[in-house]
């Protein structure tokens, strides 16, 4: 059964963001801060606020204002996530991050 937060997500994203939330759901963390990184339209960002303080970012200008129009109660902007500093969350979360290629050496570790 699919809440209301599925509308408008294809079978692939549906599959992809409730193993992301299972995870989310289970882990850890020091604190509350999640970060989406690459978070395209907001879809997972909004998905993850009943979670934590989402921070959602994208290389896209124009993904990040959509993003921002579409989701209220995240935080949204652009950013390169391998060259700035992202130690201070405690979950970062990529749904799309597999489909891109190799992961670069210091996002890896």
């Amino acid at each position: 059964m699919w809440s209301h937060y599925d509308r408008g997500l294809n079978r692939h994203e549906r599959d992809r963001f409730a193993a992301i939330i299972a995870l989310v759901r289970h882990l850890e963390r020091p604190n509350k801060a999640i970060l989406d990184a690459g978070c395209g339209l907001g879809k997972l960002a909004e998905r993850l606020l009943p979670f934590g303080e989402v921070t959602a970012t994208d290389w896209s200008d124009a993904g990040v204002k959509a993003a921002c129009q579409r989701v209220a109660g995240a935080r949204f902007f652009t950013l390169d996530f391998v060259r700035d500093d992202i130690a201070r969350f405690a979950a970062a979360l990529a749904a799309e991050l597999g489909t891109a290629g190799r992961l670069p050496a210091e996002v890896a570790r």
